[in-house]
């Protein structure tokens, strides 16, 4: 599994309670997005609702085998509630249940820092082989 099919398969579980980015140009798509850490969206971009945030890169936790080397890797996603007003436990129980393995924190943010209703998963993918460099 790579990013882009998590993140299309994530939007279709969740598609019917994911929020709305609003764009600089006016335009609405799903609030879905892949970023880097501390990486922000485009200026004038807003959300509502729930965001569902893809970390671009997973951490992979090598295992060592005879003679073959592969790394599982774990994807980290936040739902993060903006308007502070859903209930992200069936969200989370149909992720949890979609992709077993998953763990599941609460995130505490500061009042003030941002919004303070997000949960951080960390969805376990497939093995991938490693290469020698």
């Amino acid at each position: 599994m790579d990013i882009l099919q998590l993140r299309t398969e994530l939007e279709t579980l969740l598609v019917n309670s994911l929020g709305l980015y609003t764009l600089p140009n006016g335009a609405e798509t799903p609030a879905v997005s892949v970023r880097a850490p501390g990486e922000r969206m485009t200026a004038g971009t807003t959300v509502r609702g729930v965001e569902l945030v893809l970390i671009r890169d997973p951490d992979m936790a090598p295992i060592s085998q005879y003679s073959n080397q592969a790394a599982f890797r774990t994807w980290t996603a936040f739902l993060v509630d903006w308007n502070n007003d859903t209930d992200l436990e069936p969200l989370v129980a149909a992720v949890v249940e979609e992709y077993p393995g998953t763990t599941v924190a609460t995130v505490s943010v500061p009042e003030g820092v941002g919004p303070m209703h997000q949960v951080r998963l960390g969805i376990q993918g497939n093995p991938a082989p490693t290469f020698d460099c």
